[in-house]
């Protein structure tokens, strides 16, 4: 697979759900959350053990600094409380929080979310759902290279799915330089709704967390129920 059909992975999630023919989801209840992946420990970011500094990716190019406090450094093993939901390209559902980000917004263009596992996974769904759908995001969010490049020539032409909406999630693991953390979400099949996950991986850069080029690898997974995540989305 191309890097540049690598890059729509996160919007073209509409697609997948189609070619995959997920079977539909009958029961309405979401089970209880029991997570069955331990989260790795989350690192005291003023701790380094005494070892030497490491290297961070370069900072993006987006406009404005991120100034958001770091807050809480626990992990999120329940729904975090949200602000505003709303819907950025194909996913409706996207999390807006005064305490976690994002901090900036222009259109949108939302930039700088709390350095925090909780302030990551609020930017993990939104770059999920804004990645090669709004113009700016790979200036923003995505280390100069090749990936970034050809993401932002995707932005010209964004995909036309729709009807994609959050689900919940499940951390794997969290520090203070990264998140990786799947992210499940409901779509429409030819036989009724479908449900799959998509693992996103973020990292600490300068002042705000940008995607990992590992999230350009993820496959959608095709899910029976939520065990394993927490349930999290705009209907409660």
């Amino acid at each position: 697979m191309s890097t540049s059909i690598r890059t729509k992975a996160l919007t073209g999630a509409a697609v997948a759900f189609l070619t995959l023919g997920m079977a539909a989801c009958t029961d309405d209840t979401p089970p209880e959350p029991t997570p069955t992946v331990e989260p790795a420990p989350v690192e005291d970011p003023s701790d380094n053990g005494g070892a030497e500094p490491t290297d961070e990716p370069e900072p993006t190019q987006a406009a404005g600094e991120c100034s958001l406090p770091a807050g809480d450094q626990s992990l999120p093993n329940q729904a975090p409380d949200v602000d505003e939901w709303v819907t950025v390209g194909s996913l409706s559902g996207v999390p807006i929080s005064e305490t976690y980000g994002p901090e900036h917004r222009e259109g949108d263009l939302y930039t700088c979310y709390a350095h925090s596992p909780t302030g990551a996974l609020f930017a993990s769904v939104y770059a999920f759902a804004a990645a090669g759908e709004v113009p700016g995001f790979a200036d923003a969010w995505v280390a100069p290279g090749e990936i970034q490049d050809q993401m932002r020539e995707g932005e010209a032409e964004p995909s036309q799915t729709t009807g994609l909406s959050l689900a919940g999630y499940r951390i794997n693991a969290a520090s203070d330089t990264e998140l990786v953390v799947d992210l499940a979400v409901i779509g429409m099949t030819e036989e009724g709704q479908g449900l799959g996950s998509l693992r996103v991986t973020l990292d600490w850069a300068g002042d705000r967390w940008i995607l990992n080029p590992a999230t350009f690898e993820s496959e959608l997974t095709p899910l029976d129920d939520l065990t394993g995540f927490t349930p999290w989305s705009a209907n409660g």
